[in-house]
């Protein structure tokens, strides 16, 4: 009776190791991310991996194995953490699954630098019933996160302009008296109070402005330009960054509507080069933002073209705070063609002075 016992156990072991063996992977969904796709340098997210077994068995043994970027940072006491031959950091770890059970594991993770990375493939093994052996795959989905550039640090940004937010905000009360009504239109939030027509929005029942015929509709343009040679091209590169989220930053709370270009050659994104058109806003910004992430050390046209590019073919500018690496022929060209061809007022920020 016992040894009839014994070989039913050892039947259904076999069965077991044989469908463990053949379907290890099968029934596994695994998934890796991040918290946000967005974040400031040193900025606490997590990393999170998922696995799901959608089997009616269990999982006895899964392996996983994420690589992490290099400039990617975790707490030194956070367990699963290995350092490879290269000081690469793996994110390891081993654990089992129930029947329909899904596991999620978090981890701390910082990024130190700006700019656009990927998460390699999340590997996992999957152990036999047994143990006896192991399958292993990587998931095919890619991650990316984009790290934006730190603010100027130890500087008052209102003082980056000078008198050019005073004389902005007189040229735009001079230039927006309007000469007629053409209609009106729904409120964005950005119009001023003075814009809003009471009677049309009692009619509508909402929001609504006037939207006039000006004489000019002039606006403030942000061009930040990375064509430098220079041996300390980074770091100037990098300044340039943070000045330009300075600048945009104080435009925002100066309430002032402004488009923003640049000619960096943008990591990871469907379009080559950057330009934001006017608006004013969160989203603006984090648009912005966004770009100034993927920005890399390459150009994707000269300085002059970004000029002629995004200033041929439209309307009066109130001025232009253009941005650069430094006091060289690139700015005495750009200088030129601003206030001699296209007639706008200049100011400049370089990247190696205090600004």
């Amino acid at each position: 009776m016992i040894f009839i016992v014994l070989l039913i156990f050892i039947a259904l072991l076999l069965l077991l190791e044989r469908y463990s063996a053949a379907r290890g992977l099968e029934q596994l969904r695994e998934e890796h991310s991040l918290s946000t796709s967005l974040a400031e340098p040193d900025e606490p997210l997590e990393l999170i991996l998922r696995f799901a077994n959608r089997s009616r068995f269990f999982i006895p043994f899964l392996r996983y194995r994420e690589k992490l970027p290099e400039t990617a940072a975790v707490p030194d006491e956070m367990e699963d953490v290995k350092k490879g031959d290269r000081d690469e950091i793996f994110v390891s770890g081993t654990t089992w699954l129930k029947p329909r059970q899904t596991v999620e594991k978090r981890f701390p993770i910082t990024f130190t630098r700006r700019g656009r990375f990927v998460l390699d493939s999340l590997k996992v093994s999957c152990g036999d019933f047994l143990g006896l052996k192991d399958e292993t795959r990587s998931s095919g989905t890619l991650q990316e996160i984009v790290v934006v550039p730190k603010p100027l640090e130890g500087t008052d940004a209102a003082r980056i302009f000078g008198g050019f937010l005073g004389d902005i905000s007189v040229r735009r009360f001079l230039f927006e008296d309007p000469v007629l009504t053409l209609g009106f239109r729904e409120y964005t939030g950005r119009e001023p109070m003075k814009m809003i027509s009471w009677t049309q929005s009692a009619r509508r029942r909402e929001l609504m402005v006037k939207n006039y015929d000006y004489t000019m509709e002039p606006s403030v343009l942000v061009l930040l330009n990375i064509e430098y040679k220079g041996e300390d091209a980074p770091e100037r590169i990098e300044r340039c960054c943070s000045a330009g989220r300075s600048v945009c930053e104080s435009l925002e709370k100066q309430n002032v509507p402004y488009d923003f270009a640049m000619n960096a050659l943008m990591r990871g994104s469907m379009q080559a080069s950057c330009y934001v058109p006017e608006g004013l806003g969160e989203r603006h910004l984090t648009g912005i933002l966004e770009c100034l992430g993927r920005a890399s050390y390459e150009t994707v046209c000269s300085c002059t073209a970004l000029i002629r590019r995004t200033l041929e073919g439209r309307g009066a500018v109130r001025g232009v705070l253009f941005i650069t690496p430094a006091k060289d022929a690139v700015l005495a060209a750009a200088k030129e063609l601003l206030e001699g061809q296209f007639g706008c007022p200049v100011t400049v920020i370089t990247a190696g002075e205090e600004v």
